[in-house]
């Protein structure tokens, strides 16, 4: 009985000590500031081994719903300057280019719907949107702003539109879920609320 004990145990050891050196992983080889990988960590300790029970998810949405597949909506300044930054992505065939992205956001710009400026609707995110989101599983918030690649800077929640994040935030309306793509799994995310719509805010300083 004791030997059998003691190898559970063991095994125990061994599959904490394999989640500690995944985890460590995570930190050591991300460039994003610690305080940000807590919800992948978390993603992670939500699995370790010995635990009786996972954690639980967020209890106020437990289904994903309403996810963004329809065709998105954009400005037609957006999709000229977006649909230049794919085809330079395409010719420069960098090693770091996410060639399968890429081509997921150029998918999306073939389908999209072009309008002018003062005709976006309030509730979508354009370029240079700031927005709130809450994780769908976790519970946490977060605020982004939808940028540019010469103008994104992680320190500072300003997310690259060609980043699997930014792609998933481009074109979401207020009220859909988005799928954000991590190493640990997928992330997924409630647009709760736009702080700030730069169409939007032209058309009342305007007014």
């Amino acid at each position: 009985m004791r030997t059998k004990r003691t190898a559970g145990l063991l095994k125990l050891v061994q599959e904490r000590k394999k989640l500690l050196a995944d985890t460590y992983m995570v930190v050591s080889s991300s460039a994003t500031p610690i305080p940000r990988l807590f919800p992948t960590l978390r993603r992670i300790m939500r699995k370790a081994p010995g635990n009786k029970r996972e954690l639980p998810l967020n209890p106020r949405k437990k289904e994903y719903r309403n996810m963004k597949e329809s065709s998105i909506i954009m400005t037609w300044p957006d999709h000229a300057h977006l649909t230049e930054l794919v085809e330079k992505e395409r010719s420069a065939a960098s090693p770091g280019t996410d060639h399968d992205a890429i081509e997921k956001l150029a998918r999306e710009l073939a389908r999209a719907q072009l309008v002018a400026g003062c005709d976006i609707p309030p509730d979508i995110v354009t370029m240079n949107s700031q927005v709130r989101v809450s994780d769908l599983d976790l519970g946490d918030e977060y605020t982004f702003t939808l940028s540019w690649p010469d103008r994104a800077n992680v320190s500072e929640n300003r997310i690259n539109v060609l980043a699997p994040l930014g792609m998933a935030l481009l074109g979401s309306r207020v009220g859909q879920d988005i799928k954000w793509p991590l190493p640990q799994g997928t992330c997924h995310l409630h647009v709760e609320e736009i702080l700030f719509q730069p169409e939007n805010n032209m058309v009342r300083s305007a007014g």
